[in-house]
């Protein structure tokens, strides 16, 4: 070979090698860029033109920072608790491993079952914790969490499906009638709910039955004697209208009035989240009327204020009819029934429920 094409030779592979070197200098450079591109983020934390050995910190802060203000909000009975963010473990080493450059990527976290239970167990009533789905809570909860929600509100009662597990008796009322087989024989298949969030109405529990008014004042004041001691609230009730000497004394606090076509209704609204259910059932002397659900937060009890309500005499120079029978007068009376919370045995937030009025009977002449 030539010294020619010897030089030749080396300046050709000189100039190749220094293409290659380039080459691989600048494809090098591409895939080692030192920022992160545009439009790649994390959550909801943008980090496009951030230095890729800082993005490690940065992320960091950040979601230290959000976790320190985020606001998890769980409703129950139409109460709102905040619930403590510790349950939620944030996996940076995760988050940060999967970074892809150029797209959205997840925030990367699991969840403290134990923790998880505990803040729950502090809201709701007892056991009742043990029947949410936890597993879709936390579903929705590291979706809200990978978004970055700042506020994240559940409704507990989207989470538990076996609620009638937790439902025990909460009240009881034997009403003394010798009517009880018949009223029961008719209404023993119909269900009687006391709906979450709405109104219970007598006349439209037993609207397909073709019962008496009398049998509906039975129904009336046996519901109305189990739901005092209740947060149920807006009580439309009318007074029996008999006179005190014809009540029965076992019923004369919770004596109630309806009559259909008068749309003397007897009615309550349920103002919270649970359902509840009313059961009547055959007792020795009458029916037995049984409320049952999820036991009330608060402990209500009541109490009455009885008034009499004397009769009018005849006068003194009263001259009856030859042959006329003497009818005694007899008293009335007025029962104020009040209901009450009570805590730590001092009885608290005392409310007038509703006033029994039974007239007296005046002394006369037959």
């Amino acid at each position: 070979m030539s010294k020619f094409a010897t030089y030749l030779w080396r300046s050709l592979f000189g100039f190749y090698s220094i293409f290659v070197i380039s080459f691989l200098v600048i494809l090098l450079i591409e895939t080692m860029e030192v920022n992160f591109k545009n439009e790649t983020s994390v959550g909801d934390i943008y980090i496009g033109g951030v230095p890729k050995r800082d993005a490690s910190s940065y992320l960091l802060s950040r979601v230290v920072s959000y976790l320190n203000e985020i606001e998890i909000n769980v409703t129950y009975n139409n109460q709102t608790f905040p619930i403590h963010e510790d349950f939620i473990e944030y996996d940076h080493n995760l988050t940060v491993t999967y970074i892809k450059d150029g797209i959205h990527n997840d925030l990367y976290a699991d969840y403290n079952d134990s923790k998880l239970t505990t803040e729950l167990e502090k809201i709701l009533p007892i056991g009742m914790a043990a029947i949410v789905d936890t597993e879709m809570f936390i579903y929705d909860i590291l979706n809200s969490f990978e978004n970055m929600e700042p506020v994240m509100n559940l409704y507990i009662m989207d989470y538990i499906e076996d609620i009638e597990s937790l439902q025990v008796p909460l009240d009881s009322f034997i009403y003394l009638t010798d009517e009880g087989d018949d009223i029961l024989s008719r209404i023993n298949d119909l269900e009687l709910i006391i709906s979450a969030n709405s109104r219970f109405s007598v006349l439209d529990a037993f609207s397909t039955l073709d019962l008496s008014t009398n049998e509906l004042n039975i129904l009336a004041t046996g519901i109305n004697a189990i739901t005092i001691d209740t947060n149920f609230i807006s009580r439309v009730k009318h007074n029996s209208r008999i006179m005190y000497f014809e009540v029965n004394n076992d019923i004369e606090n919770y004596g109630t009035y309806v009559h259909r076509s008068q749309n003397k209704d007897f009615s309550f609204y349920n103002p919270f989240d649970l359902e509840y259910r009313i059961e009547i059932v055959e007792h020795e002397s009458g029916m037995e009327f049984i409320l049952s659900g999820i036991p009330f937060e608060e402990n209500y009890d009541h109490y009455v204020v009885e008034t009499v309500i004397d009769f009018v005499p005849l006068p003194d120079d009263y001259d009856p009819v030859d042959g006329s029978t003497h009818v005694s007068g007899v008293e009335g009376k007025e029962i104020k029934l009040y209901r009450y919370i009570l805590n730590d045995n001092v009885m608290t937030d005392t409310e007038l429920i509703y006033t029994n009025y039974y007239s007296p009977k005046n002394e006369t002449y037959k």
